[in-house]
């Protein structure tokens, strides 16, 4: 507790931005200059993928120069909407996910940034939150820049504590601080074995008595100012969904964690999770222990024995 938001915002020292055949938007450029401005940054890295296309008997002219103009006009832009911030442009051909995955695997990143326009970015997104061994942002576009309204979800596991740390830093973007919203989902549903020993409508409030208990005891331990946050809990039997439809109508960014205790969990990420990123049309940002899972990833693309 001794360190504080703004502190906690400038570990995100080294940034990379995983762009695919789209140009970041106007929102996503905010985004970056926001996050790169308060935590001042040593670099910002941008990762194109070109994806390999197989054998090609003839070299496509017309292709070839399109994308050196879509490359020219990435730079362009970033140079133009990033003034005073470090700026990298990083070319690579083959798969988009795996690309992305061997330049995070040295561990010099401290988060990953995905601009989403459409399918194929967004899959992106969902996969590298997958298996990135640093926290991702993913941002939709059109965003609120600087967020007005942050909500973490609260899962009560070993990463509440660092969900919690991440929106208040996140938090500071907006200058006095952006609402602090804590929420936790719960099943409305009861299966038939509960409801068999206790009365479905008394063990729905104790379930939800619950719940709100240790929404306040999360903040109580682990928030540096638990009066700032509100707290509410979220009627869902799907949690991806019903976190994605909240943060729809009633807020800017959503922070959530990803955890897991050992190599198939890490690989595997739950459903709650990738449901939230093929649905939300606003930022998430998924929360990770920093490198936790570094070693598992340099198994998984060969460069460890």
């Amino acid at each position: 507790m001794s360190n504080s938001p703004e502190s906690i915002m400038k570990r995100f020292r080294n940034i990379l931005v995983v762009v695919t055949d789209t140009l970041p938007g106007d929102s996503a450029f905010e985004w970056l200059n926001c996050i790169a401005t308060a935590a001042e940054v040593d670099g910002l890295d941008f990762l194109v993928v070109h994806e390999d296309a197989g054998v090609v008997l003839e070299p496509d002219e017309e292709a070839e120069a399109a994308k050196a103009e879509w490359i020219k006009d990435l730079g362009h832009a970033c140079t133009g909407r990033l003034e005073g911030i470090s700026l990298d442009l990083l070319e690579k051909t083959g798969q988009p996910l795996r690309e992305a995955l061997h330049q995070l695997a040295d561990g010099a990143y401290d988060l990953v940034v995905v601009p989403v326009e459409g399918r194929k970015s967004r899959i992106l997104a969902e996969r590298l939150a997958r298996k990135s061994p640093v926290g991702v942002l993913m941002l939709p576009e059109p965003a609120v820049v600087p967020p007005g309204r942050v909500i973490a979800a609260l899962d009560f596991s070993e990463l509440t504590a660092l969900v919690i740390d991440w929106a208040e830093a996140f938090a500071t973007l907006r200058p006095g601080g952006a609402e602090l919203v804590a929420v936790h989902v719960v099943d409305p549903t009861i299966e038939a074995r509960a409801s068999a020993i206790r009365e479905e409508s008394k063990l729905q409030r104790d379930i939800r008595r619950t719940a709100e208990w240790q929404l306040q005891e999360s903040l109580g331990g682990h928030a540096r100012d638990a009066g700032k946050w509100s707290s509410s809990l979220i009627d869902g039997q799907l949690a991806g969904a019903a976190l994605a439809d909240h943060l729809e109508s009633d807020g800017d960014l959503l922070v959530v964690g990803n955890h897991g205790r050992n190599a198939l969990t890490l690989a595997l990420m739950g459903s709650n999770t990738a449901d939230l990123l093929r649905s939300s049309c606003k930022p998430v940002l998924v929360v990770k222990q920093k490198n936790r899972s570094l070693g598992f990833l340099r198994q998984l693309l060969g460069m460890e024995a």
